[in-house]
């Protein structure tokens, strides 16, 4: 069924904005555009041939239930050998011999009629079929070319294509040598097509982003190879936005740089998103370290405390009996001795002097070491 699916629905804005000079040049000059052109050519073919096929058959078709009603006619008044139809014989009230295998009078006359009618309204519609088909025929004949029925085809691929797109996060566009736009599919809102067609993006829009996306598109036509980019605008037009840019350079015949055709996707959520996630993972990261440092603190920390508990205890038990020692060695001072015995006695007594003021300052010293 030849039937246009999308009759009933409603575009209620413009689906596009395109150079159609352009769009013929691509047609002409690229292998792509002279691809798609062959293959609707040969669409619309297969349509005519079909169309004028279906009419052969039911013309033929029509043909024969003719053949088979004026059989059945003759075979119905052949028993009266005359060439007086049944259905005169019906309206002159003739009288009709019936042999007994076809039943009645009545029978005959209801049955001539009804084989009249059938076969008026077959003529009729092989006459209606023949001048469709004569016209179809003669439509292909005048038709050089089939340029309204590939316009057609292109409208309705057309239509389809910004059905699915008009409310899709995507930009499609071609642009020439220079840059400048030529098609655009899902357009910002606010722009016409004056303010697009013929010109660059540093002439329709303003601000960072803009440059960027049209040096990343220059690079792609001089390397010949499609790319993508992802691209943050900073514009008066739509505000700050991402879009993720896919761009392939298009050739012509020749294998010559003609232009680039560009799919933009806006990722400015996915963006804001990937960045609170890479945020949260550098806090997370920053907090492992602290605890880490602040465990390194509390184990150095606990080090130090066992170090100062150790020094005090070898101290104090150094300390004592060393102090015993000295103590001794002063009352013996006190008593009588010899001038050697009293150097000796006083040498004794001051390196345990000395020792003790070492153990005594041993807690300082540690004191010191914490900071």
């Amino acid at each position: 069924m030849d039937q246009d699916v999308l009759e009933e629905v409603t575009i209620l804005e413009e689906p596009v904005i395109a150079d159609f000079q352009r769009l013929m040049e691509l047609t002409d000059y690229t292998d792509q555009g002279s691809s798609q052109l062959a293959c609707l050519m040969k669409h619309w073919e297969y349509k005519q041939e079909n169309a004028v096929r279906l009419l052969r058959e039911e013309l033929d078709n029509l043909s024969k239930q003719r053949e088979e009603v004026e059989f059945k006619k003759e075979e119905s008044s052949g028993g009266d050998n005359c060439l007086v139809s049944i259905l005169d014989d019906v309206v002159q009230n003739k009288t009709v011999e019936i042999e007994a295998e076809y039943e009645t009078e009545g029978y005959w006359k209801h049955r001539a009629i009804d084989l009249e009618r059938q076969l008026e309204a077959s003529i009729r519609r092989e006459e209606i079929l023949k001048e469709m088909l004569q016209e179809s025929v003669e439509n292909m004949k005048r038709q050089s070319s089939p340029v309204e029925a590939v316009s057609q085809i292109l409208k309705r691929q057309e239509t389809f294509l910004h059905f699915i797109l008009q409310n899709a996060p995507l930009v499609i566009g071609h642009q020439d040598k220079e840059l400048r736009y030529r098609f655009l599919c899902n357009h910002f809102p606010g722009l016409k097509e004056e303010d697009i067609i013929g010109k660059t993006e540093e002439e329709i829009f303003s601000g960072s982003g803009v440059k960027e996306s049209e040096d990343f598109k220059r690079q792609v036509m001089e390397k010949g190879f499609p790319a993508k980019r992802e691209i943050t605008y900073e514009t008066e037009l739509f505000g700050s936005k991402t879009f993720l840019i896919y761009v392939e350079p298009v050739f012509s015949k020749a294998g010559e740089t003609i232009g680039v055709n560009y799919i933009g996707m806006e990722v400015t959520d996915q963006v804001i998103k990937r960045e609170k996630m890479a945020k949260l993972r550098e806090e997370i990261v920053v907090q492992k370290a602290m605890e880490t440092e602040l465990n390194k603190t509390i184990h150095i920390t606990e080090e130090t405390m066992r170090e100062k508990q150790l020094l005090a205890t070898m101290s104090h038990e150094i300390r004592s009996p060393l102090s015993s020692v000295v103590g001794m060695a002063k009352i013996l001072s006190t008593t009588k001795l010899d001038r050697e015995q009293r150097q000796l006695l006083d040498a004794m007594i001051s390196s345990g002097d000395l020792v003790l003021q070492l153990i005594n300052d041993l807690p300082d010293v540690s004191k010191v070491d914490l900071g």
